[in-house]
């Protein structure tokens, strides 16, 4: 019976991973020209030339922000993305959105979005570099790594900028 369970976690597990990979569709990249209808990030809605409502999937707040990008409602745009439909709605995941002449790249032609580097959490690096750890004491910067517990450690990362410290 342990054998059973094991196994059926260990199915889920793995089919839990498999399925949050993204999958890149790069041959159903597609140019869209319309008209921003309504920007509530992170879904603006746009109304193509021919007719079509597309939701345009913006991706995180933190980025447009971070990169002071903006998109105005009631004005021209052409995207260039990866369209999908999903339960009956068109939805855009844009490489390059042009507006009022100015363009934003939000993805490679790979389809891997700038925001996430493409390597993974903090773009391959590693948590807490080598900043030596600190147990479970707390916060305090005063322990220098003597604390009960684990704590973080040492990372791996030669490329560090607390390597030396």
């Amino acid at each position: 019976m342990k054998t059973k369970i094991l196994t059926l976690t260990m199915v889920l597990f793995i089919t839990g991973t498999v399925l949050a990979q993204r999958t890149l569709n790069t041959d159903n990249i597609k140019e869209i020209s319309g008209t921003v209808t309504e920007v509530n990030h992170p879904v603006a809605k746009i109304s193509g030339n021919d007719g079509t409502i597309y939701e345009l999937r913006m991706g995180p707040f933190w980025y447009w922000s971070k990169n002071n990008l903006s998109l105005s409602a009631n004005s021209a745009i052409v995207i260039r993305g990866e369209v999908k439909t999903q339960n009956g709605i068109n939805e855009i995941y844009p490489y390059e959105i042009t507006q009022n002449g100015s363009k934003i790249i939000l993805a490679n032609e790979n389809g891997i979005p700038k925001w996430s580097k493409g390597n993974g959490y903090r773009n391959g690096k590693g948590y807490n570099c080598f900043r030596k750890g600190r147990g479970n004491r707390g916060n305090n910067d005063n322990l220098n790594g003597r604390g009960y517990g684990r704590g973080y450690g040492r990372g791996n990362n030669p490329n560090c900028p607390y390597r030396n410290q």
